[in-house]
């Protein structure tokens, strides 16, 4: 980070940025799209808005990922058919997807929370686990 601390447009836009993630609690398409939007919008407002709006951007784009195969392994065991489902495996396998979906979605809200907190105070903010696509 340089010497001089971002402004107060530069961390509000950063901060924004970071909270798209809350829109996957409404849906995760709406989510990305709050996020290309923001992405869009603030990458000319300063480095460190610019930094963050893609570094919440690329985790963005991994929850999707995540849960796009969360979906495809829903989709898979409910093809196996009722049979599958009759049997005992079905269920839990989907009991154990859909909560792992819910979690997912709460985990990634309450790190977007986390990251414009810091954001907010003119910190960066790293996700863990996110892949960079978006460089």
């Amino acid at each position: 980070m340089n010497d001089t601390s971002p402004s107060t447009d530069e961390r509000t836009w950063a901060a924004a940025a970071h909270l798209t993630l809350l829109l996957n609690l409404m849906n995760i398409c709406i989510g990305l799209i709050g996020s290309i939007v923001v992405y869009v919008l603030s990458r000319n407002r300063g480095p460190f808005a610019r930094d963050q709006a893609r570094e919440a951007l690329n985790f963005q784009l991994t929850v999707m990922l995540v849960m796009v195969a969360l979906l495809l392994a829903v989709i898979i065991v409910i093809a196996q058919g009722p049979l599958f489902m009759i049997i005992g495996g079905g269920r839990s396998s989907l009991l154990w997807l859909t909560m792992a979906f819910v979690l997912a979605t709460l985990a990634s809200a309450a790190a977007g929370v986390v990251a414009a907190m810091q954001a907010n105070r003119g910190e960066r903010f790293r996700y863990p686990f996110a892949i960079r696509f978006v460089r």
